[in-house]
């Protein structure tokens, strides 16, 4: 009896095979685990980048409404057609302004006398204003008349394959 006790203290710990065995097995684990979090992280990064460039667009517009809402006239607008669009307006100060889409994907606020140009955003592939009479619903490109402007942005998806979105918003000028 004594003589097993001694043997099976002797055989106690673990064999080399075990031990080969389980870091094997750990180190399968660990890939496995690395490959879940590199995927995860990058459609994370591809998420993120596509809700940056929408972010970009819904800036836009929302700079445009708030500047056209406290505009007192349109001066001039392009045509509705336009992706490379701009527009002029006047403040209630009597000042002068405009936001222009450059072609670049850049587009840009600029305050007269001066001009004093501010980059609004710049990834937009294009931008494109209508004007529409104090209905809301008859487009016309007589300054004189407009009391709306849709404003339309397009961006392209950086990680969606050339796939566009585009977002519009409409506006009403404040001396209506």
């Amino acid at each position: 009896m004594q003589h097993s006790a001694e043997v099976r203290r002797l055989r106690s710990g673990f064999t080399l095979l075990e031990a080969i065995l389980s870091a094997a097995v750990s180190a399968t684990l660990m890939t496995g685990s690395y490959l879940v979090l590199q995927s995860s992280y990058t459609a994370w990064q591809a998420h993120e980048s596509d809700v940056e460039a929408m972010d970009n667009a819904h800036g836009l517009l929302r700079f445009c409404v708030r500047s056209l809402r406290q505009a007192d006239a349109v001066t001039a607008i392009t045509a509705a057609n336009n992706t490379v669009g701009s527009i002029t307006f006047t403040t209630p100060t009597g000042a002068s302004r405009a936001i222009v889409c450059d072609g670049l994907g850049m587009v840009n606020y600029l305050e007269y006398p001066g001009p004093t140009t501010t980059t609004l955003v710049n990834a937009v592939t294009g931008f494109s204003l209508t004007g529409y009479l104090a209905d809301g619903v008859t487009a016309t490109t007589d300054v004189s008349k407009i009391q709306c402007v849709k404003c339309t942005a397009t961006v392209n998806m950086p990680r969606g394959g050339g796939t566009t979105r585009t977002v519009s918003s409409y506006a009403w000028v404040r001396s209506w």
